[in-house]
């Protein structure tokens, strides 16, 4: 039930249990797209290995977590990412993530795509850090964005030739919601559903 405006948000991968849903399950966006939804593996892939390298720790720590969960739950069955939050030309208000797994990290990254024009701003502000971050296409940020409130600036036309309309700026935030280790197997959540 929708009661806000539309937003250009979505999420992919895997999602736990909720009270409408009372079974773990695929997203809506990988269950009808699936051949899309392997497309993004190499990048997946290629945010996990950077993951393990840069913070091995709190790799470490997400994957005996992910280790715990059926593969099949998991974004191409061997990352440490359950889920994807693919945000499009969309500001975000200062917020807090909710469901993250409390010692891992969150991976974010922008791509911008061959129709996508230049843009300014689009900025990671962390106001109770007084920082402000320029994520670009091909960057990476490691994040806990479940205990940092965050949100971004706005994202505006690179020149005052360029319509607002012909951004477009997509901003992936790849985690483990830590509720999936709640889950049976993918056999027990299907026959749940």
């Amino acid at each position: 039930t929708s009661y806000a405006n539309p937003v250009n948000s979505g999420v992919a991968g895997f999602y736990d249990r909720y009270p409408r849903y009372p079974y773990g399950r695929v997203c809506s966006y990988n269950h009808k797209n699936p051949e899309l939804f392997e497309k993004s593996f190499p990048y997946i892939k290629k945010l996990d290995a950077e993951f393990a390298k840069l913070l091995p720790a709190r790799y470490a720590a997400q994957k005996q977590a992910a280790d715990r969960l059926d593969p099949e739950f998991r974004i191409a069955k061997d990352t440490v990412f359950t889920t994807l939050t693919v945000n499009k030309t969309f500001r975000t208000a200062a917020h807090l993530d909710a469901g993250d797994l409390a010692e891992g990290f969150s991976n974010l990254g922008v791509i911008l795509p061959p129709e996508g024009k230049g843009y300014k701003g689009g900025y990671l502000v962390l106001p109770e850090f007084r920082v402000a971050i320029n994520v670009r296409p091909g960057d990476l940020l490691l994040i806990a964005n479940h205990t940092a409130i965050h949100g971004n600036t706005p994202i505006l036309p690179e020149s005052e030739d360029c319509c607002p309309d012909c951004i477009v700026r997509m901003s992936i935030v790849a985690y483990f919601r830590e509720n999936m280790l709640e889950l049976g197997s993918w056999d027990y959540e299907t026959a749940r559903r």
